[in-house]
């Protein structure tokens, strides 16, 4: 009965979940609201083109001036940025 036991296939774990326009657009809605800079840092840390341009473009209207600034002043502080902060500049000026 032991070695039964023992063969039975556990659960896999599965990896963390990979980010989605729709979360990252409630992430960054919520970091943007309650000027959280860490939260938006995560935000920001997406690459997925795809991703960008749909969680710009559920960006509220309300809000596009504040992320503006913010990759603006990302931008300043490091130019070195500039590849990742360009693509969503671009993808915020281009949905908004």
């Amino acid at each position: 009965e032991e070695l039964l036991e023992e063969q039975v296939p556990q659960p896999l774990s599965l990896p963390a979940s990979v980010p989605t326009s729709d979360s990252l657009g409630g992430v960054l809605a919520q970091a943007l609201q309650t000027k959280d800079r860490t939260l938006l840092e995560s935000v920001l840390a997406e690459t997925d083109t795809h991703v960008i341009q749909t969680t710009c473009r559920r960006l509220p209207t309300a809000q596009v001036q504040s992320f503006l600034e913010a990759i603006v002043d990302r931008l300043t502080a490091r130019p070195a940025r500039a590849l990742t902060m360009t693509v969503w500049l671009r993808a915020t000026l281009v949905a908004h």
